[in-house]
């Protein structure tokens, strides 16, 4: 995933849910084609970085508010392996991560 440059960044996934990119966060795929090379940190360090995406850390994305989309949740469960269907909504996807026992607090 490629950092973000100087400027924070926002944008809108498919569900309408804006997502706030801060500098030097990692950035999904999803995001990463919506922004021009402009928006990205012109050195792209080797080391981990911490995705801050997901409401920071490991956790799961937030239920509510900013970062609750569709397109997080998709991604966490894509994370976790798993098999994330085009058509499911976000709380069918919340479900596939409970019964796989995937934390989703």
């Amino acid at each position: 995933m490629a950092l973000i440059g100087e400027h924070t960044v926002y944008l809108r996934d498919d569900d309408g849910t804006v997502h706030t990119f801060l500098p030097g966060q990692r950035v999904p795929a999803w995001a990463a084609k919506q922004m021009g090379p402009h928006c990205f940190a012109k050195d792209q360090p080797d080391e981990e970085v911490a995705d801050f995406s997901r409401g920071g850390g490991e956790g799961p994305p937030p239920r509510a508010g900013a970062g609750s989309g569709r397109g997080a949740w998709a991604d966490y469960a894509a994370a976790h392996g798993i098999d994330v269907d085009e058509d499911w909504k976000r709380d069918q996807i919340i479900d596939a991560c409970e019964d796989k026992g995937i934390a989703v607090e």
